[in-house]
């Protein structure tokens, strides 16, 4: 998990032009970041920039809490966001279940069965 947190957090940085102390002029000319942008009806552009925040909990000994807690924490913040990254492929079917009725886009983490997803 720590591991996926620092690629998530990494790819974020880079979307936003974040890379230590090289100036973002400097990083932009060698092609160390990728901006995105959205054209709004009217033809402006838009720069698109990203909020990565890891929401880290305590897991209970059993699986059913950690279910519940997940989908508690799950519910609580899906309004809050724009898309979501998935968490692992144990808590596909719930994060789907949420995302679908909140009507976000749902990236997910992991490699599982296509059953998992076609949900």
């Amino acid at each position: 998990i720590a591991d996926a947190h620092l690629g998530y957090k990494f790819a974020v940085d880079r979307m936003n032009g974040v890379s230590g102390s090289t100036p973002l002029s400097e990083q932009k000319r060698r092609g160390l970041v990728t901006q995105m942008f959205i054209k709004d009806a009217e033809g402006n552009e838009h720069r698109v920039s990203f909020n990565y925040t890891r929401v880290a909990y305590r897991c209970f000994d059993n699986f059913v809490d950690n279910f519940a807690l997940h989908q508690g924490l799950m519910s609580d913040l899906v309004n809050q966001t724009h898309f979501l990254l998935g968490s692992s492929p144990v808590q596909a079917s719930i994060e789907n279940a949420i995302a679908h009725e909140a009507r976000k886009l749902l990236y997910h983490c992991c490699v599982t069965p296509d059953a998992n997803y076609a949900q």
